[in-house]
C-alpha cells in the first residue's frame, strides 16, 4: 500500500508488484531445491531482487516527499519510513556481500545483519559486530554518512515546509 500511495503511473506500480512476486518465487523456490548451490544461488538472486525493490521504493517515497507542498502526518511517517527501508537496504547489501565472500562481517545469524545496519545507520555503534575488510568497513561508513545525510536533509525540508506554511497565514 505505501508503495501504490507514492506511484502516480500504474505502470511503475505494476513493476514493482512484479518485481516483488519474482523475489518471493525465487526465494520460496530456494527452500524446496535440494541442490545446495542451487538453492544458494536462488537465494541469492532473491536477494538481489529484494534489494532493488527497497531502493525503488525509497526513491518514489522520497520524490513523493519532497514534491510535497505542505507538511501533514503523510509526509512524516513517509519520511520514518524511508529511513528504516534505508536501515533494510544496508542490511540487504549487507546479506550480499556476505554471501559472496564468507564471514565479512562477523555475525551470528542473518539476523544480525539487521542489527549491524541500523546500529552503523544511526552511529551508534556498539561494536559487537565489525565489518572485516576493506570494502565492508566502506560500505558500513557510506551507510553511516547516508544515515545522518538523509536526517539533516528530511528535517531541514520538513522545518522550511513549516516556515513557508506560517509565512502564508501570516499577513503582512
Amino acid at each position: 500500500m505505501c508503495l501504490r500511495a507514492t506511484v502516480e503511473n500504474v505502470k511503475m506500480f505494476w513493476l514493482c508488484v512484479i518485481i516483488v512476486t519474482i523475489g518471493f518465487i525465487m526465494d520460496v523456490t530456494s527452500f524446496h531445491i535440494k541442490d545446495f548451490h542451487l538453492a544458494k544461488t536462488l537465494s541469492g538472486i532473491a536477494t538481489l531482487i529484494d534489494t532493488i525493490f527497497v531502493a525503488l521504493t525509497i526513491i518514489l517515497l522520497m520524490r513523493s516527499m519532497f514534491r510535497a507542498a505542505e507538511v501533514d502526518a503523510n509526509i512524516i511517517i513517509g519520511g520514518i519510513s524511508v529511513y528504516l527501508l534505508i536501515g533494510i537496504f544496508w542490511a540487504l547489501i549487507y546479506l550480499l556481500l556476505n554471501d559472496l565472500e564468507r564471514n565479512i562481517i562477523e555475525l551470528d545469524t542473518d539476523g544480525s545483519l539487521f542489527y549491524f545496519s541500523f546500529t552503523t545507520l544511526t552511529t551508534l555503534g556498539y561494536g559487537d559486530i565489525t565489518p572485516k575488510g576493506k570494502v565492508a568497513m566502506m560500505l558500513a561508513n557510506f551507510e553511516a554518512i547516508s544515515g545522518q545525510m538523509y536526517l539533516t536533509v528530511f528535517v531541514a525540508r520538513l522545518v522550511g515546509l513549516h516556515i513557508a506554511k506560517d509565512i502564508k497565514r501570516t499577513p503582512i
